[in-house]
C-alpha cells in the first residue's frame, strides 16, 4: 500500500471516530449526562486532531511539489473530515441546549412545588 493510501485510511479512521464521539456526545446530553457529553467531546477533539495531521502531510507534500492525486479514497477521507468537523461544532452547540433546557426544567419544578 502507498504512503498517500495509508494516510488516506488513518483520516478515515480518526474522523470517523472523531464524528462517532461527537454523536455519543449528543446522545449523551440529550439523557442530561453532562459529564460523559463532554468528554465524549473531548475525545472526538483527540480523534479529529489526529485526522488533521494526518490530512497536513498530504496537503505539505503536496507544497513541496509533489504530484496531487485524487482518488475515491481520498474524496472519501475528505468528506469524513469535513463532517467530523461540523458535527464537532453541532455537539457543542447541542450540549450547550441540552444544558439550558435543563435548567429550564429546573426551575420549573422549582417554582411548581
Amino acid at each position: 500500500m502507498e504512503e498517500k493510501e495509508q494516510i488516506c485510511f488513518q483520516i478515515i479512521s480518526q474522523a470517523g471516530m472523531a464524528r462517532s464521539c461527537f454523536f455519543e456526545s449528543i446522545q449523551k446530553g440529550r439523557e442530561a449526562q453532562n459529564l460523559a457529553a463532554l468528554q465524549a467531546i473531548e475525545k472526538g477533539k483527540e480523534h479529529y486532531h489526529e485526522a488533521h495531521l494526518a490530512h497536513r502531510k498530504l496537503v505539505q507534500q503536496e507544497a513541496q511539489g509533489d504530484k496531487v492525486w485524487m482518488s475515491l479514497l481520498l474524496s472519501h477521507a475528505e468528506d469524513l473530515l469535513m463532517s467530523a468537523d461540523i458535527m464537532s461544532e453541532l455537539a457543542k452547540e447541542f450540549q450547550g441546549l441540552y444544558e439550558e433546557i435543563q435548567a429550564i426544567k429546573q426551575t420549573i419544578q422549582s417554582t411548581g412545588s
